[in-house]
C-alpha cells in the first residue's frame, strides 16, 4: 500500500493512505499543498541518526585507490526507570564505517570516548569466515559526522 507522508512541522509527519481522512475540501487542499512542499521522501527510507560515544580507537585502512576506510563502534545509551523506580541504562553498540573524505576527518579527530553525532544508512552484508560458516553483519555507513563536546587535544 502506498502511503503519502506529509511534513506538517519539523518533527511531525502525517501519514494517510488516501485523502478520505480529510474532513473537508479545505483540509484536502492544505494536505495537498503540504505534500508538494516536502522533499523527495525516498531520501529518508534508509536513514540512521545516532548520537553516542566512540568505544575504541578508529580502525583505519588505506586502500589501493588512495581511499581510506575507518571503522568505529559507537555506544548509544537509553536511560529509563524500571518498575522498582531504579534508574537503568541500556547501552547498544553500533558498527560504523566511514569512507573518504569523511574517513580522513574521522582519522584526525576521533578518539576513544569522543561524543559524536552521525548520519548515514544501514548496510547489510555477509561473508564466510575461516571455518566456512556464513556470517551476516549490519553496519551504518556514515555520510555525515558532527563532533560534539570538547575539541580533541
Amino acid at each position: 500500500m502506498f502511503i503519502n507522508r506529509l511534513r506538517l512541522s519539523p518533527r511531525l509527519y502525517f501519514a494517510s493512505s488516501n485523502f478520505d481522512s480529510a474532513k473537508s475540501e479545505t483540509d484536502k487542499q492544505i494536505i495537498s499543498k503540504q505534500f508538494k512542499k516536502t522533499k523527495n521522501m525516498n531520501s529518508i527510507k534508509n536513514k540512521v541518526t545516532l548520537i553516542g560515544n566512540i568505544g575504541n580507537a578508529p580502525d583505519i585502512k588505506s586502500l589501493d585507490n588512495n581511499k581510506k576506510l575507518v571503522r568505529v563502534s559507537i555506544a548509544t545509551n537509553e536511560v529509563y526507570k524500571n518498575q522498582k523506580g531504579e534508574r537503568v541504562t541500556d547501552t547498544t553498540w553500533h558498527n560504523v564505517i566511514m569512507w573518504s573524505p569523511l574517513a580522513e576527518i574521522a582519522e584526525k579527530l576521533l578518539k576513544k570516548g569522543s561524543e559524536v553525532a552521525i548520519e548515514g544508512k544501514l548496510i547489510n552484508r555477509n561473508y564466510t569466515d575461516k571455518e566456512g560458516v556464513k556470517r551476516y553483519i549490519t553496519e551504518i555507513q556514515a555520510s555525515e559526522m558532527v563532533l560534539l563536546g570538547k575539541a580533541p587535544q
